[in-house]
């Protein structure tokens, strides 16, 4: 039996695992994303309150991450670097705004 962090990585790096199937099912059996995650997932669609683990599922590896932290706790910003550029923002785990161009 795979690991949780197996299981999410093998989904991570591969599209085919992202577009359904018995791994994403078991994710959402292990409570690892939830069954709405999971449709974004398949859908490649973002929403706000998703959490970190899924939007990283839904869009694959990242080209980098910074953290900015303030007296309130930590904002994260993911960057993927193909145009178009793609900036999604999470704070305490949860997505809270992204932007392309």
């Amino acid at each position: 039996m795979l690991s949780d962090t197996e299981l999410l990585n093998i989904i991570r790096d591969s599209p085919s695992n992202r577009k359904g199937g018995p791994k994403l099912t078991e994710a959402v059996d292990r409570k690892l994303i939830t069954m709405d995650e999971g449709f974004c997932i398949v859908k490649t669609a973002l929403i706000i309150g998703m959490s970190e683990r899924a939007m990283i599922l839904t869009l694959g590896k990242h080209y980098s991450v910074h953290t900015y932290r303030n007296k309130y706790g930590a904002t994260k910003q993911y960057s993927w670097g193909h145009p178009p550029y793609l900036f999604v923002y999470v704070e305490n785990g949860k997505v809270t705004s992204w932007s392309s161009y």
